[in-house]
């Protein structure tokens, strides 16, 4: 052996590894011989050329680590018999065993060894020695290695105060003595404790050694940690950075640099910078791709750059990282691990998103076996009820939802059970029942869940939080539904507040709850304000669902009805031209997709028909009522109301006869379906405003055709039952009352019941008085009316006036040449010659031929003729009078 390492010390040098066990086999036969002296140098020898190759290669085996403990335990056996237990040569030894078991995180061995060389330096040199400091400052920091602040406290303090004691304040031994108290604080959780001792250890290096070295930039990065915990990202963000910067210098890459990386990471992801937090996690991949093969911090890496793929939508990069992962920690933990619980959920949301539903099932299924592995006595957990949560929402979107039900109970159940009721766990699970009772469309008993998940969410989130935005959209939706809209609009507007801040204008969630307020302002009669609600809707519909998605003809299909109550009939019909087309191209032969169709044609035929464009709007409304034939039931009122349409169309034509039998046949229609003559409460409480106020409608059109067909009978009682749906619809000054009213009055007055056709007109003049003002045609007409009635019951002084009233306001809106000017005129004469003021009567009645001749009727004209015979009379009379 001596020969073989002569040659290997002249062909290898000192420093070989193949000399080192050359070394290391001689020391052992020099022991067995005796030779201790030449055994212990050999030995000395071996641990300075292994513990440096180990420390240049970052390797270990077993079989190394074993080589240099027994040339330890050799050294330490002749060192002692050499010079006895208590000898300081066997306490220096052990504080090098120590050093390097430590290194090699042999934590428990490591302590135990400077223990002993603790109570040899003790026993040697008392406490105030720098030996002492040092050992009591490596035992601090290996407690720290395991997490056992309390007791690295303990050993770091005392070696403070001696090494403070012996070399001053100023010394690197107390500045690296003060960062490791740091440290334990740190792990303590004494967070304030901490960063003094961090910011004094740094001030300290910066004064002693400058601030460009590794363990500063150590430091650095720990105090980095601190205010991460603490969550104040630009601190920690600052530390991590001046940390980074100091390693970059010293190392191209090394397994402190991905640590500040990988702390850099997780900061940029907490605010949010998911970009630079991708950056910062794939440069710590790199790194601990290169220096480990398969170590938890790798496993790490993975699941943090897989969270943030998985915030940016890219699906496929996080579940690859999810992935890798498992693989790392089963490999390095076990197949069974608390972590991998937590990778699989993770896994399983973004398979949730994907609608890759049994997989993510599978995923939560393995999670909750893995939770019941180590909590088998605790079963009750906000995570595993997280789970249990997750796998019903799966369920619920599988059309499972039974077992989606059970699932959302459960964890309820056990949110209530961990925490009590007063909790967001517990509102989480009531909304997701709710959601469950509300797609049953069981209303009553979605209401108190939903109830009770806002009133948590408002407590514990506040007003304005996007978990009590989505209670108040839900709550809002069932008031919707029961027509409770003064009742929900408040809630949509809170919901809207919240997802507009946070979401932006674009955003689905923004676009749903804008089409409801619309429909409500819609409902309410606020044209503008639905219009711009829905304008704003229709574009997060295009934005998220695209322009032929069925969702965007809905509300395309609302502008339009805004724009027809606006009386924007060219917009109304490219409206529904849109939506219809939308419809038609997703539509089934199927009653539920071709009834929306027939329901779009009716109001594209409602606007042309404004338009008078009356052949068009026939072929809507033909189309609509095939397809409610083909669809409903005979007696359906959506058929009612198609003829109705269709009728009024006739009408407009001036085709009498077939117009009649289709108000007709609607009415009977609308007869079989609503209560004939029904009170305010009915209508109410069956919630039919819409076919009540139709059925008014129809009842008009057809009483009025009646009354000019001279069939009074039939047409008094249409016009008495439209008159009494009307008040009840919208009160007594409805301006359809007072047509109604006026129209009765013409009928009574012919029949010769001057007095109550008075009655009738005077009511009519109120109403239209109050809506209208003083200047309108239909005030004309009432006052017109009037004046025939008082003349027929020799009231001449007050026809005269009604008359006159008559003339200023058609002379205002027709102009004085105009022949509804002529007609009132010709009235006014013949009040004013009963009265025997043939003077003023033959004024008006010239000035009516005026109007007559300046719109060229003829001499022989029979209104010519009838004045001129009226005038012939007053002058003949005039001069008798004479």
């Amino acid at each position: 052996l001596k020969e073989a390492l002569s040659i290997r010390l002249l062909n290898l040098g000192y420093n070989d590894e193949d000399v080192g066990d050359t070394r290391r086999y001689l020391a052992r036969v020099q022991l067995q011989a005796g030779d201790n002296d030449a055994a212990l140098e050999n030995l000395r020898e071996t641990i300075r050329i292994k513990t440096e190759w180990v420390n240049e290669n970052e390797n270990l085996s077993d079989t190394d680590y074993n080589e240099i403990m027994e040339c330890f335990d050799g050294s330490l056996r002749v060192v002692t018999w050499k010079y006895g237990s208590d000898d300081i040569s066997r306490a220096e030894l052990l504080l090098k065993k120590g050093t390097y078991q430590g290194q090699q995180k042999m934590y428990e061995d490591a302590v135990g060894t400077f223990v002993e060389a603790l109570r040899i330096f003790k026993r040697n040199y008392g406490d105030k020695h720098l030996d002492v400091s040092h050992t009591l400052f490596n035992i601090g920091m290996l407690m720290n290695e395991q997490r056992e602040p309390e007791r690295a406290i303990k050993c770091l303090s005392k070696a403070l105060h001696t090494t403070k004691g012996i070399l001053g304040d100023e010394h690197i031994d107390v500045a690296d003595t003060i960062a490791q108290l740091g440290v334990a604080f740190n792990l303590k959780g004494e967070y304030d404790e901490a960063i003094e001792h961090y910011e004094t250890a740094l001030q300290s290096r910066k004064q002693i050694v400058g601030e460009d070295n590794l363990e500063s930039a150590s430091i650095m990065h720990d105090l980095g940690d601190v205010y991460c915990k603490l969550g104040q990202w630009g601190k920690a963000e600052q530390c991590y950075r001046e940390s980074l910067k100091i390693r970059n210098m010293k190392f191209a890459a090394s397994i402190d640099i991905s640590s500040t990386l990988f702390g850099l990471g997780y900061i940029y992801k907490n605010k949010g910078d998911d970009m630079k937090a991708m950056r910062a996690l794939e440069g710590c991949l790199r790194i601990r791709k290169m220096k480990l093969e398969s170590d938890i911090e790798l496993a790490d890496t993975y699941q943090h750059l897989g969270t943030v793929h998985d915030s940016i939508e890219n699906a496929r990069k996080a579940l690859f990282c999810y992935d890798k992962a498992l693989s790392i920690y089963a490999e390095c933990l076990g197949e069974k691990n608390e972590t991998s619980a937590l990778v699989l959920c993770r896994k399983a949301g973004i398979l949730q998103s994907l609608e890759n539903d049994e997989a993510a099932l599978a995923c939560f299924s393995e999670a909750l076996q893995i939770r019941s592995f180590f909590h088998e006595e605790e079963e009750l957990s906000v995570e595993t009820a997280d789970i249990i949560c997750s796998q019903g929402s799966i369920y619920n979107r599988m059309g499972n939802i039974k077992k989606a039900q059970s699932c959302f109970e459960t964890a309820l159940n056990m949110y209530k059970t961990i925490d009590g009721s007063e909790n967001l766990n517990v509102a989480k699970a009531l909304h997701f029942i709710a959601i469950i009772f509300v797609n049953r469309q069981d209303n009553d008993r979605a209401y108190p869940c939903l109830e009770e998940a806002l009133r948590l969410r408002r407590t514990l989130l506040g007003e304005h939080h996007e978990g009590t935005a989505d209670s108040c959209y839900y709550i809002a939706s069932i008031l919707f539904a029961w027509r409770r809209y003064r009742e929900a609009l408040p809630c949509f507007q809170t919901a809207y507040d919240v997802y507009l801040k946070q979401r932006g204008s674009l955003d689905i969630s923004v676009a749903n709850t804008l089409f409801f307020i619309g429909c409500i302002h819609e409902i309410d009669g606020n044209y503008d304000e639905a219009l711009t609600c829905f304008k704003s809707s229709l574009l997060g519909k295009k934005q998220n669902l695209g322009a032929t998605n069925m969702e965007y003809a809905n509300v395309i299909y609302r502008l339009g009805y805004v724009h027809s109550q606006r009386s924007e009939p060219d917009l109304a019909i490219y409206c529904f031209r849109e939506c219809i087309a939308i419809r038609e191209l997703h539509s089934t032969p199927n009653k539920d997709s071709q009834i929306p169709i027939a329901d779009a044609l009716v109001d594209l035929g409602n606007a042309l028909a404004e338009k008078e464009e009356f052949n068009e709007a026939y072929v809507c409304y033909k189309d609509a009522l095939d397809i409610y034939n083909n669809h409903l039931n005979r007696e359906d009122i959506a058929i009612g109301d198609c003829l109705r349409r269709i009728g009024n169309v006739h009408e407009s034509k001036n085709e009498e006869t077939t117009a009649e039998g289709y108000y007709e046949r609607a009415l009977q229609i609308y007869d079989c379906n609503l209560i004939l003559k029904p009170n305010e409460d009915e209508i109410a409480s069956l919630n039919l405003d819409k076919e009540y106020t139709d059925l008014a409608s129809l009842l008009l059109s057809l009483a009025t055709m009646r009354d000019r067909l001279f069939q009074l009978d039939s047409a008094v009682s249409l016009y008495g039952r439209a008159l009494h749906l009307y008040k009840i619809l919208f009160g007594a000054d409805d301006l359809r009352i007072a047509t109604i009213l006026n129209n009765l009055g013409n009928i009574t007055g012919r029949s010769g019941s001057f007095d109550k056709a008075l009655v009738l007109f005077e009511e009519s003049l109120r109403i239209r008085l109050l809506v209208l003002g003083r200047d309108h045609e239909d005030i004309a007409e009432t006052l017109f009316s009037m004046g025939i009635v008082f003349e027929k019951r020799h009231e001449y002084g007050a026809a005269i006036k009604a008359f006159s009233d008559c003339v200023r306001i058609r002379g205002l809106i027709y102009g004085e040449e105009s022949l509804e000017m002529a007609e009132v005129l010709i009235s006014l004469g013949s009040a004013q010659g009963n009265l025997h003021n043939f003077a003023g009567a033959l004024r008006s009645w010239d000035q009516a031929l005026y109007i007559y001749q300046r719109n060229e009727l003829s001499e022989d004209h029979p209104l010519v003729v009838t004045v001129l015979d009226n005038r012939a009379i007053a002058e003949r009379f005039l001069a008798e009078t004479k």
